[in-house]
């Protein structure tokens, strides 16, 4: 490639033609496309790259599972189908009125697509009348409605009744983005088992990703 430089200037050396400086440019252009149509730049990992994510088909089948008076919208009453949703309305009502409608659910989702995170980091901490609960292991199961593209993910509370939650066998940690169905099992600090209604019958759940305020670490207080 033909530079112009001090030098060529300063020994009376021929500068290139107008024309053929823009053939020049023109093909530094096209070279660079070609270059990534043929793979020649860099890739992520598989593992860096996040599942396919249907965001319209999620929010159909979120409206199927929830919307009980088939009006197009979720009330709080219906949200009870979904926790993780119920948990996140506040940031996924858009226009304030109340309800969740598809679009406002498939935006969400579109925003989790968009981001193009492989993993998020999801850590909790249990405790019952201000004490942790160790050994309790915390499962985040996907809801049913996220179709078979995200995995589930665990841990294992420490002393603390701390725990981040990861996908087994995966290359590193954290979890993905979507709606989460949660649970808890174990033995509470005096010996009894964790109630059902964290685990059998659970009524918790987690929204994941696309731009939701997560707290750095969210406690689950156990009655």
């Amino acid at each position: 490639m033909v530079q112009l430089t001090t030098q060529h200037c300063e020994k009376g050396l021929p500068r290139p033609s107008v024309n053929k400086a823009k053939r020049l440019h023109f093909l530094r252009i096209l070279i660079l496309p070609l270059s990534i149509i043929a793979g020649c730049g860099p890739r992520r990992p598989e593992w860096m790259i996040p599942p396919p994510l249907e965001p319209k088909a999620i929010a159909g089948a979120v409206m199927n599972k929830a919307d009980a008076n088939g009006d197009g919208e979720l009330d709080k009453r219906e949200l009870a189908a979904l926790p993780a949703l119920r948990g996140a309305m506040n940031e996924l009502d858009t226009n304030g009125d109340g309800h969740l409608s598809s679009s406002e659910v498939e935006s969400w989702l579109t925003s989790i697509k968009n981001e193009q995170m492989a993993f998020y980091e999801a850590s909790l901490k249990v405790t019952q009348f201000g004490q942790p609960v160790p050994d309790a292991i915390v499962t985040l199961v996907p809801e049913a409605c996220m179709g078979s593209g995200i995995e589930a993910a665990r841990g294992i509370t420490d002393d603390t009744g701390l725990t981040f939650l990861n996908i087994d066998g995966a290359a590193t940690f954290g979890v993905r983005g979507g709606l989460y169905r949660l649970t808890i099992t174990g033995t509470l600090p005096d010996g009894t088992p964790i109630p059902a209604q964290y685990n059998t019958a659970t009524t918790l759940g987690l929204a994941i990703g696309g731009g939701l305020p997560q707290p750095r670490t969210p406690t689950i207080i156990l009655d």
